[in-house]
């Protein structure tokens, strides 16, 4: 726990170290990105602003025009002589039906002093006829309420009498449409009053005229300027744009303003403040997330050498780590599986070293046992056997002298196992593994038919040779033959199959017995350690003492349908590897 928790504090240290070099990048990107955001911001709002502003008074000028051009065709067509006339104190049905379907608002007709002689709606301010024939903007007042009015002035001939003829349309909510259902928008209208612009409509309080537009934004568009821009607007509660709009001889005669209120939506929200501290926030934040990738992907291979050096400590020396990269980390991986791999070999080299030490123990202890045993053994059974051609025993002495006898035999060939056992090879030679089994199967064969097993033997590597000793090897090869026969003793199969890598030969013995126990796997290959019920358990430390000395080794796999063995040969090339 201690290892995870320092690696976990090198993983912190990444994160605060990551974090503190990218304050400084993080403050200057956070300043230039909310600068191109503002900026890129207000820019679009202002072209928006100007466009809508410009829309309006297109739509201004057009219905100007089409008051133009109504004007001139009723004139033309002399609709207007009935009420012109006087005869007439209604606007013919026909005419009426084209205003409302023209959705115009108000016909006035003047005399040649310009003074109303018909008016088709009682509206105040139109008494007399403006002095501009040309089409403008008019304030006139219905049924008490201001009221601004779009319309064009055209005289005509009536009899020889000169007249004039007004056709307007009401700038009111109907013609403004849904620009009040957008809460935070708002449109205004100034209107040149003497030297002053003086706000007379608005989209939200309607008509009023208690307020003057700033005379800075009436220099500026007096000067030219297409466009007035200002993000504190109409006291500070508005970003809009003064559009302005001007007469026939180019001369200043209103402005339309549209603006967003600063206090109500997004406009209101995007400021240089606002902005920064968003973008650090989410800087700040992707700089966490990045640190905390960067130092995993750091600490990860650490983490993975610590978890094998623990293994390693533990005693699993199998134990290897991924190798990711080419750094110095990969490296540090590369050479800790390296380690592994050395260690593994040492400690295999230091058991088998103990397993000798151990062999040679056990021959010299049994080949003193030999000595100091056989003779007393020899006396022994010779008297017994005089014994029991004495004439003066009975049949039960005689018996009693047969089991000493039998007795002494066993002994006897337990000390020949003991010394067989003890004995090192001293001829090698060029051998054929596959010459070895067939001679060993001819000896079991028949004690295989006998017990009911049938044997196959899986040739692919009949050629290869080893170095060895051909009477260890072959008591090696029978000895787990023997044991894979005793473990069948109902009958089954025993299979054995033979094959190469090019390094090593390599010969397994597959059976269908009850395998061996699970408790005395780790101890299989001691002497003195068996399963079955007879037997000094000196055969298979007898096959793993051959292995070893001939540079190989036994494995034992287990198989949930019996026992497998596997034997490995260092290949033998030449003659020479056979006097190495």
């Amino acid at each position: 726990m201690r290892s995870l928790k320092r690696f976990r504090s090198i993983r912190l240290k990444l994160i605060i170290a990551f974090m503190l070099v990218s304050v400084a990048p993080t403050l200057v990107a956070t300043e230039l990105a909310t600068q191109l955001v503002v900026d890129t911001f207000e820019s679009s709002l202002r072209v928006w602003l100007y466009e809508t502003s410009r829309f309006f008074f297109g739509n201004l000028l057009d219905e100007r025009r089409e008051a133009i051009g109504i004007a001139e065709s009723m004139i033309e067509q002399g609709a207007l002589d009935p009420v012109a006339s006087g005869a007439a104190k209604t606007l013919p049905g026909s005419i009426q039906k084209l205003m409302d379907a023209l959705g115009y608002d108000v016909l006035v007709i003047y005399d040649a002093d310009k003074k109303a002689i018909f008016s088709s709606r009682p509206v105040a301010g139109l008494e007399e006829a403006p002095l501009s024939e040309e089409a403008t903007l008019y304030t006139v007042q219905l049924d008490g309420r201001p009221m601004l009015m779009a319309g064009a002035l055209r005289p005509f001939e009536r009899d020889g009498r000169r007249m004039f003829l007004l056709v307007g349309i009401f700038i009111d909510e109907n013609y403004i449409g849904n620009i009040n259902a957008l809460k935070s928008f708002e449109m205004r209208l100034y209107y040149r009053q003497g030297a002053d612009l003086v706000e007379f409509y608005s989209s939200r309080d309607g008509v009023r005229a208690d307020r003057l537009l700033r005379r800075s934004v009436v220099s500026d568009l007096a000067g030219g300027a297409p466009y007035v821009f200002q993000r504190a607007a109409e006291g500070g509660r508005f970003l809009g744009v003064y559009t302005p709009l001007y007469d026939n001889r180019q001369q200043l005669l209103g402005v339309i303003f549209c603006g967003l209120r600063s206090d109500v939506g997004v406009a209101g929200w995007v400021n240089r403040t606002n902005i920064f501290v968003a973008i650090l926030v989410l800087g700040s934040a992707l700089a966490v997330l990045g640190a905390l990738l960067l130092s995993r992907q750091l600490t990860k291979p650490l983490l993975r050498l610590a978890e094998g050096v623990r293994a390693v400590s533990a005693g699993d020396y199998q134990q290897a780590v991924a190798v990711t990269g080419r750094d110095e980390v990969a490296e540090l991986s590369e050479a800790f599986n390296r380690m592994t791999v050395q260690l593994a070999r040492l400690r295999e080299v230091e058991e088998r070293m103990r397993r000798q030490e151990r062999l040679s123990t056990l021959g010299e202890v049994a080949a003193g046992l030999a000595h100091e045993v056989r003779n007393p053994l020899g006396i022994i059974k010779t008297t017994a056997e005089l014994l029991q051609r004495s004439r003066n025993l009975n049949e039960a002495e005689t018996r009693r002298l047969g089991y000493v006898v039998e007795e002494v035999r066993r002994i006897d060939a337990l000390i020949r196992d003991f010394l067989t056992f003890a004995k090192t090879p001293q001829v090698f030679a060029l051998i054929k593994p596959s010459e070895i089994v067939a001679r060993a199967l001819d000896f079991a064969q028949q004690e295989a038919e006998r017990r009911g097993v049938a044997i196959s033997f899986a040739d692919s590597a009949h050629d290869a040779v080893v170095r060895g000793d051909p009477g260890q090897v072959y008591d090696a090869i029978l000895n787990l033959m023997l044991n894979a026969l005793d473990a069948m003793q109902g009958g089954g199969q025993l299979s054995i199959r033979q094959w190469s890598d090019g390094e090593h030969v390599r010969l397994v013995f597959a059976d269908t017995g009850p395998g061996v126990p699970e408790e005395i796997r780790p101890r299989l290959f001691d002497p003195f350690v068996t399963s079955k019920p007879s037997g000094a358990g000196l055969g298979l430390a007898k096959v793993f003492a051959v292995m070893e000395t001939h540079g190989g080794k036994v494995e034992y796999k287990g198989n949930p349908g019996g026992a497998v063995f596997e034997l490995t040969f260092p290949v033998a090339a030449s003659e020479d590897d056979a006097r190495a």
